[in-house]
């Protein structure tokens, strides 16, 4: 019995000593306002590796609903390859409340789990709990000072983290017992920065040196240093002026006092001022006041502070996610700073930059943020993203607000750099006090003169700068609620901008629901059969600028890819002419794209917002609304799209279609008609003046020989005719020609061809080699009667003005008229008179030079003549891809007045698709040259016009391009040097292009190396012989070709192939099909195929006439489920392999197919109804240049 109860007592006493020991805690690591889910890192935190006897973890807590857990998990991920040693999980039931105790690794899985022992938590969940280790991996766990469980299932010598998640509150954790190594190894430093010789004061921008934003774990800092007589301080900070902008995390001051030596710690920012002071801890220093001092980042924003090895505090008052800063001053000595696990990205990710606007090729010059969308102010939620080129010199940047900068607008942000002296300085210029003090502070921070910054507007007026995708410093002095613009000047060039904000202001009201009445049009001008191109507004009585009041509906309907309508005021859109507005739909990538072109800028960013509006399936109605501050209103199929505002619409005066659209019908509205303008009068037109008139009457339909009325050569400025006459029933022509016989050898440069039964006017041209040029059916029918009188008159530009019966009709410019020598008429048409008027008539011959200039040489010349103004496919000519060392190009012509442009383009639509790497634009009238470039995505490149103007105004020019090393054109005129060119690569270049007011004679391709001989010369792509308002152009294509053709080969339809056989194959063959796959699924309802001879047999000429009468052509039908039906063949064909073909395949009426080779009537076929093919394929041997199908 005395044994027993002796047993009971050494138990008691064990249990009383256990409890007192619990309460004592040794070497305290204190974590504070534990966020939940948290895991610690036990061996960062100097606990140490294990939870074995003497240590324990103390927790204050409260349990919530739901279930929670407590692990203590060996290294690794925890549940994948970190073993949980205890996982310790509260379950408040209702019913059955219990808290569950087991164990996981990634061998075992889940031990069995331990539920016993109740529920020992307080009604109100919350708790005071101690784990005490024991020995043999026990785990003694007590709950609000009683004893609860022991657990002991698993080692604990290699526990390593402490996880906390779910439904729990954990106000404070302490760790005590832990007992790291008196002599424990340096500490890790992964990626180390070391600073020697620190001079005090110093502040180091952590940022830049690497280390990155933010005092994280995983990274640390090591002092080596000395404590000197006096306070001192080592302050971690945020961005921007310590104890202004600033905030301090971390205020660390040691105080060798006599009396009482202590490290006070707290934290300060501009909104709460100074923390209060924590003191505790004593005095960890050696006598020798030497130290080494360690500060761990951990979790929850803890700093781990270990002096001279060994535990002195943790400090986690403030979030140290924006530490960028470390400060020391007064009276400290610190010989060494080493940054430990800092992982800065050495290729940091550019800015974001939500709902960008960019703006490129910026000039020298002012922004106005306005226009561009980003509304007034530079406010939070903003940011500017600036990338350029400091050049030699000072350079400033500016935010400003409404005014002229520096005289009636403040400069609320200035900076100013000089890489020379690299210096920045940031101030500010108020109207009436002038700049303020100048803040020089922050060092310079651009590595070269090349850099991308970023300006970023914060709270309270403040502005974050970055540098290369690093922080440089903030800026706080105006406020920067009203700013308006940003300007640049000086020693800067400016490659983009970038306008970033989080939101975007949008006045566009909610899209009504219901469905809206067809649009009001009020003194409607309606203009029907619209061919894709140019609408002059004046014409119509319509009057300049889109303004308040008026609107246009448009009628049509996108094809497939992308179309423009464009906005313009006076002259040559996109060159000379501003696009105001440019609305750009795409059924392929269902976007509409808003933006405009300006002169001197290029193309204004793209604005993409909004739901795609139109049904790719259905014709639209598309209304634009003028409204007041220049706002167009758009509305499609009745629903408001968006509203657009950007440049000022007064001066519109053209509305312009381009590429895959449409248009059936345009009717301009506006409430009320200037009576003034010249195409509404009311009073009686005097007959027109006719100087130096030339009366010819009794005209029998035919032709006048211009010439020979003394009329000269050309149709040009001071000239005009005067045409009487009478519309008889059906169509009738008139021509302005050149030289030769019309339609054969003569361009005819003006054709004009009524038909008073229709009301109908068409103008367009024929050019040799091309065809007639697309149909202008705008302008209305302006003839009241059959009888008439009409006039042209020669305008600048190769421009035609017509009038009707006294009354402005409409104008004309397509082609170049120097040279029209013939009047011609044709069809049902009867001439009463024709009076040739000029105002002078040319007595002198234009001075012949004395000294010719020899002509440049051109080695393995390519010669092209009679060239339209256009575009030449350079390497249809032999001429290869680029334009590089070697290579020449000579031209011979004449500018005429006006500008013109000459590019070398690459591959795919010049200023669409492809960019102009080069662009010579001469005008005789302002007698400069400008040299510049359009690049996708950027537009149109700085203007060069340096140089003596070159040419002479009355003569003709031979001027040759020069392609040089590094990408350098050298450029002679008149066999004299006018100057070098270079800025892209010109190693793409395909294309050479002619437009505006120039005529080109001949062309001559040189090039010092042989021309490869397997390229044929291809004609140019002659448009059908017959009107063709609406084509599709396919150019440089590869066998096997196969094109949609759609909804049937039914009479107005044509196909157009350019093409040269080859060798490959004995023949080649075209077919028309409909849908499915071709001879497999689909009927072929047209077959043709041309034998060939064989290239590689030189035969005599005999030999060659023998093979041509022998080689026939191939005509047949396929039906799927019957086979080739009976086959018909053509002798004598024309094709021959090496030659080039034009092969037209034209449909007429009653199913009939009619062959064209080389403009000549080749055969006519008729077998099955055409009216599903749907498809045209061409296989085998034969290289296709180019394919025109008209609908």
């Amino acid at each position: 019995m005395k044994l027993i109860l002796l047993s009971l007592l050494v138990i008691y006493l064990q249990f009383i000593v256990t409890r007192i020991e619990a309460q004592k805690c040794e070497n305290p690591i204190l974590i504070n306002n534990v966020k939940v889910p948290s895991t610690l890192d036990l061996v960062k935190l100097g606990f140490g590796l294990g939870f074995t006897p003497g240590k324990s973890i103390q927790f204050v807590g409260r349990i919530k609903l739901g279930s929670s857990c407590i692990k203590l998990a060996e290294p690794g991920k925890i549940l994948e390859s970190g073993a949980v040693v205890l996982h310790f999980s509260p379950r408040p039931g209702i019913f059955n409340k219990h808290i569950e105790r087991n164990s996981w690794s990634k061998a075992t899985g889940w031990t069995p789990v331990d539920s016993s022992g109740g529920w020992p938590i307080k009604s109100n969940n919350q708790f005071e709990m101690e784990w005490i280790a024991g020995p043999n991996n026990a785990i003694t766990i007590n709950i609000d000072k009683n004893y609860f469980t022991t657990y002991n299932k698993w080692d604990t010598s290699k526990v390593a983290q402490l996880n906390i998640v779910d439904a729990i509150e954990i106000s404070s954790i302490k760790l005590c017992g832990g007992k790291p190594d008196p002599t424990p190894p340096p500490p890790k430093c992964e990626n180390p920065i070391v600073i020697d010789n620190v001079k005090v004061p110093s502040t180091f921008d952590l940022v830049k040196l690497g280390f990155g934003l933010g005092f994280t774990p995983g990274k640390s800092i090591q002092f080596v240093g000395k404590i000197k007589s006096g306070s001192s301080c080592i302050k971690l900070a945020e961005p921007g002026k310590i104890l202004e902008s600033g905030a301090v995390v971390l205020h660390f001051s040691p105080r060798p006092g006599i009396f009482n030596k202590h490290i006070e710690r707290n934290s300060w920012s501009k909104a709460t001022g100074w923390t209060p002071v924590d003191s505790s801890g004593g005095w960890p220093i050696k006598s020798n006041n030497q130290f080494e001092m360690e500060w761990i980042a951990g979790p929850n924003n803890a700093i781990i502070i270990n002096i001279d090895k060994n535990y002195f505090t943790t400090y986690n008052k403030w979030d140290t996610s924006k530490v960028a800063q470390l400060n020391i001053v007064d009276a400290i000595e610190i010989s060494s700073i080493k940054l430990c696990g800092g992982k800065p990205d050495p290729t940091p990710p550019p800015p974001t930059c939500p709902n960008e606007v960019l703006i490129t090729n910026v000039s020298i010059g002012n922004i106005n943020l306005l226009k561009y969308g980003f509304g007034v102010g530079f406010t939070v939620g903003k940011s500017i993203i600036i990338t350029g080129t400091f050049l030699n010199g000072g350079s400033c940047i500016k935010l400003a607000n409404k005014g002229v900068i520096l005289v009636t607008a403040d400069v609320k942000c200035h900076l100013a750099t000089d890489p020379t002296k690299k210096l920045t300085i940031c101030n500010s210029w108020i109207k009436g006090k002038g700049w303020t003090p100048e803040d020089r502070t922050g060092g310079y921070p651009f590595k070269s003169n090349q850099f991308v910054m970023e300006w970023i507007a914060e709270p309270n007026n403040t502005i974050r700068m970055n540098v290369d995708g690093k922080f440089w410093r903030t800026f706080s002095r105006e406020d920067l609620s009203d700013v308006e613009q940003l300007d640049f000047s000086y020693a800067i060039k400016i490659s983009s901008v970038r306008l970033c904000r989080q939101d975007i202001e949008t006045t566009t009201p909610e899209i009504p629901t219901t469905p809206t009445p067809p649009p009001n049009c009020p003194n409607e001008v309606l203009i029907t059969n619209v061919s894709i191109g140019n609408v002059n507004l004046l014409n119509y009585g319509f009057g300049i600028g889109f303004t308040e009041g008026k609107s246009i509906i448009m009628t049509g309907k996108l094809l497939n890819g992308g179309s423009c309508i464009k906005l313009g005021t006076a002259g040559v859109l996109l060159v000379t002419a501003d696009a105001v507005f440019h609305l750009s739909p795409d059924n392929n990538k269902k976007q509409v794209i808003c933006n405009s072109w300006m002169k001197g800028k290029g193309w204004t960013p793209e604005d993409k917002t909004g739901v795609y509006p139109f049904n790719p399936n259905n014709e639209f109605v598309m209304e634009w609304i003028a409204e007041a501050d220049n706002t167009i209103r758009i509305i499609v199929d009745g629903k408001l799209y968006k509203t657009f505002k950007r440049e000022d619409l007064s001066k519109v005066v053209q509305l312009d279609f381009s590429y895959a659209i449409r248009i059936s019908s345009i009717r301009l509205c506006r409430p009320d008609i200037e009576t003034t303008t010249t195409e509404i009068q009311t009073t009686s037109t005097p007959p027109p003046t006719c100087p130096n008139e030339i009366l010819i009457t009794n005209v029998s339909i035919g032709n006048i020989n211009l010439l020979k009325y003394g009329f000269g050569i050309g149709f040009t400025v001071g000239k005009s005719i005067i045409i009487t006459g009478t519309f008889l029933n059906g169509g009738s022509c008139i021509k302005l020609a050149n030289k030769g016989v019309i339609l054969v050898t003569a361009d005819v440069k003006y054709h004009l061809a009524t038909d008073p039964t229709k009301k109908l006017t068409i103008c367009n041209s024929w050019i040799k080699g091309k065809g007639w040029t697309p149909e202008d059916r705008t302008g209305g029918y302006p003839f009241k009667s059959n009888q008439f009188v009409m006039e042209w008159i020669a305008e600048p530009n190769n421009t035609i003005r017509m009038n009707v019966d006294g009354k402005f009709w409409r104008t004309f410019s397509r082609e170049d008229l120097s040279d029209v020598e013939q009047l011609d008429f044709s069809y049902a048409i009867k001439i009463s008179s024709v009076r040739l008027c000029r105002q002078d008539i040319e007595t002198t011959t234009p001075e012949i030079p004395t000294t010719p200039t020899p002509p440049p040489n051109c080695p393995n010349e390519i010669l092209i003549t009679n060239v339209s103004i256009g575009n030449v496919n350079l390497l249809n000519y032999g001429f290869g891809i680029g334009f590089t060392e070697g290579k020449s190009i000579i031209m011979t012509g004449k500018l005429l007045n006006g500008g013109s442009c000459i590019k070398l383009g690459n591959v795919g639509v010049l200023l669409v698709t492809a960019d102009a790497v080069f662009h010579f634009s001469p005008d005789n009238n302002l007698k400069q040259v400008i040299c510049n470039s359009w690049m996708k995505g950027k537009g149109w490149t700085p203007e060069d016009k340096t140089g003596v103007y070159p040419f002479n105004a009355n003569n003709e020019f031979v001027m040759e391009w020069i392609a040089e090393a590094d990408n350098t054109i050298r450029i002679i005129v008149d066999g004299k040097l006018y100057k070098t060119f270079k800025r892209e690569d010109l190693s793409k270049v395909v294309q050479l292009d002619f437009s505006y007011a120039i005529s080109i004679k001949t062309i001559r391709l040189c090039r010092a190396d042989e021309i490869t001989t397997t390229t044929a010369i291809t004609p140019t792509t002659p448009p059908p012989n017959v009107p063709c308002p609406y084509f599709s152009l396919k150019l440089d294509l590869v066998i096997p070709i196969a094109i949609n053709l759609e909804n049937g080969f039914k009479p107005g339809k044509h196909i157009t192939i350019i093409g040269t056989p080859t060798d490959s194959f004995p023949d080649f063959v075209v077919g028309l099909g409909e849908p499915g796959i071709m001879r497999e699924t689909a009927n072929v309802l047209f077959s043709f195929s041309p034998q060939l001879n064989s290239k590689s047999v030189k035969n005599s000429f005999k030999i060659e006439k023998q093979i041509k009468n022998f080689l026939k052509v191939t005509v047949n039908t396929l039906l799927i489920g019957v086979g080739w039906e009976t086959e018909l063949t053509y002798g004598h064909s024309p094709f021959k392999v090496g030659e080039p073909f034009v092969l037209e395949i034209k449909a007429g009426l009653n199913n009939q197919i009619e062959v064209f080779v080389n403009f000549v009537a080749y055969l006519r076929f008729t077998r099955h109804d055409l009216s599903k093919v749907s498809q045209i394929q061409i296989i085998r041997a034969v290289k296709v240049c180019s394919i025109v199908t008209c609908n």
